[in-house]
């Protein structure tokens, strides 16, 4: 796999975003999306969906390549007509965008990453630096990836980075099945990880990075080709090409767009 695909990300705090972008709704959602952010009913969480969606936009129109220059001629979806969360679909003017996009967030910070690229999916996930409750590791990890967890220096960096990276896969190989962080399996190799999706070994096609943004940990997974040969579900390095932006400039809980 060519490691060096253009996938761009944008990474911002709440405070940086809150500053002046995120209270001016009007000048960054559709219709259809401030009827979605007025149901959300937790003050807490519509701050972040609308900062995700802030970020998202800003990104993919600093990117180029599309057919839109206002924010408002862009939708993006994230839940399906039954409410249960899907990978995020763009559509402009009601036209569906060939796109992969991917929006995590917490209560301090979003990040998104964007690509055109054919046949690429792209996923991240934004994890803050904290403890993780006692147990959490042989709840979720496989018993390879606990033992990356005691060779690292930092037990607590080393969750949230395996955390982050099973999230991150998950985005980007989904096609909207539920989120079974045993299913997918991380194992590392020269390079950095490879994996396996719900026993699809996707070996050179996936690129997993993870770098620090402030006391956030960020992963990005980046698939080349189709994962829907998986098994149908059962009844600190470096960061990537990208931007940290300050918008005054310019799971272990999931959260998505």
């Amino acid at each position: 796999m060519n490691l060096d695909l253009p996938v761009a990300w944008q990474f911002a705090t709440m405070t940086d975003l809150a500053r002046s972008v995120v209270g001016d709704a009007a000048r960054w959602l559709t219709d259809d999306e401030r009827k979605t952010q007025a149901a959300l009913r937790a003050a807490d969480y519509r701050r972040q969906w609308t900062a995700g969606r802030v970020l998202a936009k800003r990104l993919m129109l600093e990117q180029g390549g599309l057919p839109a220059r206002d924010a408002r001629a862009i939708n993006i979806t994230s839940r399906s007509a039954h409410g249960f969360g899907i990978r995020p679909r763009v559509t402009i003017d009601g036209d569906v965008v060939p796109c992969s996009l991917s929006i995590s967030h917490t209560d301090g910070a979003v990040l998104a990453a964007f690509t055109t690229l054919s046949a690429i999916s792209v996923g991240v996930d934004l994890v803050e630096r904290q403890p993780f409750a006692p147990g959490f590791s042989r709840r979720w990890f496989t018993g390879s990836e606990r033992e990356l967890v005691a060779a690292g220096e930092d037990d607590e960096l080393e969750i949230g980075r395996i955390w982050a990276m099973k999230e991150a896969i998950y985005k980007a190989a989904c096609h909207d099945e539920p989120f079974a962080p045993r299913r997918i399996r991380l194992e590392p190799i020269a390079e950095g990880y490879t994996c396996v999706y719900r026993g699809l070994d996707l070996a050179n096609r996936c690129r997993i990075q993870t770098w620090l943004c402030e006391n956030y940990l960020c992963a990005e997974a980046v698939i080349n080709g189709e994962t829907s040969g998986c098994e149908p579900r059962p009844a600190l390095t470096g960061g990537p090409v990208g931007t940290r932006r300050r918008a005054d400039k310019d799971n272990g809980i999931r959260n998505n767009g």
